[in-house]
């Protein structure tokens, strides 16, 4: 289905846009009421089934806050303006509950505390120290430090396909002892 731009519709919009930024309560309702599917169809993804009610919530306020921030030279384009502020304020509400229920349950569902994270770091350490030398230093250099492969197999004096490769055998024995 090909969307076409409709001048007609788009000042029409404008045009109650800034009539609610006047204050206007009955332009308001109007332009939620045009933004229903979007905020509906946003918030009703499954990723925000647990917490749908809140999703529908900050995507009534997106609308509200769109409604006010938008630029005047944008309001031409409001519809798309609203579509991208609105799934912006919902999936950092997305990710913000998922950043809160991956510090309350751990994955074997009990709650998570500091006890845990330091066991795991202390293990992690032992797990990295029985590493061979050579797959130590890739994952510290190319996880921990951020450089990139290339760089890392100038130093080692490898192709960046070995280093490749050594990455992963060593990733793979990480996961092996932290399992064990």
């Amino acid at each position: 289905m090909e969307v076409i731009y409709d001048e007609e519709r788009a000042a029409e919009l404008a045009e109650l846009v800034r009539a609610a930024r006047a204050g206007n309560a009955e332009a308001l309702a109007e332009v939620c009421r045009r933004f229903l599917p979007l905020v509906a169809s946003l918030a009703g993804r499954a990723h925000l089934r647990a917490i749908r009610e809140e999703a529908v919530t900050v995507g009534w306020l997106g609308v509200m806050e769109a409604v006010q921030e938008c630029p005047e030279a944008q309001l031409a384009y409001f519809p798309g303006y609203v579509k991208r502020f609105v799934a912006y304020k919902i999936w950092n509400l997305f990710k913000h509950q998922r950043r809160i229920w991956q510090t309350e349950v751990g994955d074997d569902g009990r709650e998570t505390g500091e006890e845990p994270q330091m066991a795991l770091r202390l293990d992690l350490e032992r797990a990295l120290a029985a590493l061979p030398e050579r797959w130590r230093l890739i994952v510290e250099w190319n996880i921990v430090a951020g450089l990139p492969l290339r760089l890392i197999a100038d130093r080692l004096g490898v192709s960046a396909q070995m280093v490749q490769k050594l990455r992963q055998k060593a990733l793979d024995r990480l996961r092996e002892n932290l399992r064990a």
